[in-house]
């Protein structure tokens, strides 16, 4: 089965805010050095790589058992829960593995076409890995402890892993990609993606409780405004003198939504209005002057093109996901055995 790098890039992006949480072995044990735990042909998966994806992997299992309820005398039991005949445990050693590989073939191809990483995300690396320092007092050997690798391993796995997310993002950019594609690969099936709109809106206090003529000012100081966005003056400083919404005044009025979430009035107006039309919708809460931004469709072209750029990159690389999926690769089962150990 192919996987898809996107999900495992994505996960990365909390990694060393998810490490910051590790939890502490008892004795410290350091990854060793320039030791591959996979191989195949040139290609190989550091023991140093593999544990940062680990540690990664495990905090984020342990903070999900922590929502789940688990406490710390559970863990074990945690651990062993199976799904499919798999438990979480093996589950995480081959989610890692897989991960791994993944990242050890992209950064071949990426070393290979000249890349190397950015400026910015090696100044990101070295603060985040001061960060982590900072939180066990700038003690490298408790850092170990904790990490089981040394503040100069962690940030030589980080920076293989920016090269690789790095290459790989700018090789997603650079294919070109079809409206008329992303028009099909929608209105083939639309609820594939999420069904929201955006609108804009000035919210005019009025309620029930405030006298008539107070309500009935609310109403007219909501239809002079729609009259204005009507004859082209700009929603935005007007959301900042007039509306009391105050929870949306920082993002211009703005609200993207789906089904279910606002009140039916103004959901109703917002799904059926074409983009640019302005009216009034009333509520508890008073006059809503609600001007239409994005229909559903304009707010899943980043989703649609982000698909259709991974279906292309899938195609084009096909060669790498047989090498992830290849029966050939070669594991240093000791050292793997010693991660199983490290699970808890």
């Amino acid at each position: 089965m192919k996987r898809k790098i996107l999900a495992i890039l994505l996960s990365v992006v909390i990694a060393l805010s998810i490490a910051a949480c590790a939890r502490p072995s008892e004795e410290i044990w350091v990854v060793p050095d320039d030791t591959s735990i996979a191989t195949l042909g040139d290609t190989s998966v550091s023991a140093l790589n593999f544990m940062y994806l680990f540690v990664v992997y495990r905090n984020s299992l342990r903070e999900q058992a922590s929502m789940g309820g688990f406490g710390e005398d559970e863990m074990d039991e945690f651990w062993d829960i199976e799904q499919d005949g798999v438990s979480v445990r093996q589950n995480l050693i081959d989610e890692t593995m897989h991960a791994a590989m993944e990242y050890a073939i992209l950064y071949d191809i990426a070393i290979a076409a000249g890349h190397d990483e950015s400026a910015e995300d090696a100044e990101a690396a070295d603060a985040q890995i001061d960060t982590l320092l900072m939180f066990v007092g700038n003690d490298e050997q408790e850092f170990a402890r904790i990490y089981h690798m040394t503040p100069d391993q962690m940030r030589r796995a980080i920076r293989q892993i920016n090269v690789s997310v790095a290459y790989f993002l700018n090789t997603m950019q650079s294919f070109d990609i079809a409206e008329d594609d992303i028009r099909s690969a929608y209105d083939a099936n639309p609820f594939a993606f999420p069904v929201e709109v955006t609108v804009q809106h000035i919210l005019i206090t009025a309620t029930n409780d405030m006298s008539e003529e107070a309500q009935a000012e609310a109403r007219e100081l909501a239809e002079d405004l729609m009259a204005r966005i009507e004859a082209g003056e700009d929603i935005v400083p007007l959301v900042v003198e007039y509306s009391q919404d105050f929870a949306s005044i920082p993002n211009a009025g703005e609200y993207t939504f789906g089904h279910g979430v606002m009140v039916e009035a103004f959901e109703d107006w917002s799904f059926n209005a074409e983009v640019g039309d302005v009216g009034i919708v009333r509520t508890m809460f008073g006059y809503h002057v609600i001007l239409k931004v994005r229909t559903p469709f304009e707010n899943a072209i980043s989703h649609i093109e982000r698909m259709l750029r991974f279906d292309i990159f899938r195609e084009v690389y096909s060669d790498l996901y047989e090498q992830v999926d290849s029966e050939d690769w070669v594991i240093d089962q000791p050292l793997l055995d010693m991660f199983f150990d490290l699970v808890s």
